[in-house]
């Protein structure tokens, strides 16, 4: 599958009401010729999406629910099944999906993409990053092995030949026994020869912008706040670039031009921190004076 040239703006429509909510999961419940009914668990890391994922629970098996997603419009969902089985063709763990085809619901503005929900899943955004630092012994008993996961995670899609374009902590999951689950794939593409892949410059191009989507996202998410630029770059190439390197078997990060790239990715983190840093001064002082 090969790269799509639009990429696609969040959101996608508004989110879903509760009537269309209902309207929807009664129509699946036909589809699929089981009991179901709106489920509210889990919609609290749902809350991140752009496409108001919401989920249905079967009521005669409760181990069973789905979780749906909706698009704009029946193309981009059906391109992001269509992924979703590309991805499991190539022996990633994803999210299946239920339906081969978007559900359209009478009444209900655009589709739905239904896959089976995995209620223990994950994501990297709900660590808290901000509590650790260098050196600390929680950080590197608990934070560097996490970190260095994400790399070599980061690193294998890309030797599969797979340009994610949505990288951020967000949408990087794990389930209990630490087997990363590769989702929200609206923006990603599969080169149709992975084993050459990493050897093309244009392909090459898009795992960078992954790889700096996801520099940026530790950024946002505190990550070293409380430490030096110089402290959170050194942190990001031991424990996260290295282990991409070393699983990815590309060296192109090291190419002159790639290195550019990522000194102009530090220079937005440098941004990012201290914009991040100047909020929380701000908040603390509002508190101080309350």
């Amino acid at each position: 599958m090969y790269k799509h040239e639009e990429q696609i703006v969040h959101p996608e429509l508004d989110k879903p009401t509760e009537v269309e909510k209902v309207l929807t999961v009664d129509a699946l419940a036909k589809a699929i010729g089981r009991p179901l009914e709106l489920s509210h668990a889990g919609e609290i890391g749902a809350s991140d999406s752009g496409h108001g994922v919401f989920f249905a629970l079967d009521t005669q098996d409760n181990t069973q629910s789905y979780a749906i997603k909706r698009f704009g419009n029946s193309q981009k969902a059906q391109r992001e099944i269509d992924l979703l089985h590309e991805a499991a063709n190539r022996g990633l763990k994803t999210l299946q999906t239920v339906l081969d085809k978007p559900l359209a619901v009478s009444g209900v503005k655009g589709v739905d993409v239904v896959t089976r929900r995995i209620p223990s899943l994950g994501t990297m955004n709900s660590i808290a990053w901000s509590e650790y630092y260098a050196g600390q012994p929680s950080y590197e008993s608990e934070i560097v092995p996490v970190m260095k996961s994400i790399g070599q995670y980061i690193g294998n899609l890309h030797a599969n030949g797979m340009h994610h374009g949505d990288m951020q902590l967000k949408n990087i999951a794990t389930i209990p026994s630490g087997e990363f689950v590769t989702f929200d794939l609206e923006n990603a593409y599969f080169h149709a020869d992975k084993k050459s892949a990493l050897q093309q410059v244009d392909f090459q191009d898009d795992c960078m912008k992954d790889i700096t989507t996801v520099i940026e996202s530790f950024a946002r998410s505190g990550f070293m706040a409380s430490s030096s630029d110089e402290i959170f770059w050194q942190e990001i190439q031991e424990n996260l670039l290295q282990p991409y390197i070393e699983e990815s078997d590309s060296l192109f990060l090291l190419d002159d031009d790639r290195h550019k790239a990522l000194m102009h990715c530090i220079d937005r983190c440098k941004r990012i921190r201290n914009e991040s840093n100047k909020a929380h001064l701000t908040i603390d002082r509002l508190v101080a004076h309350l």
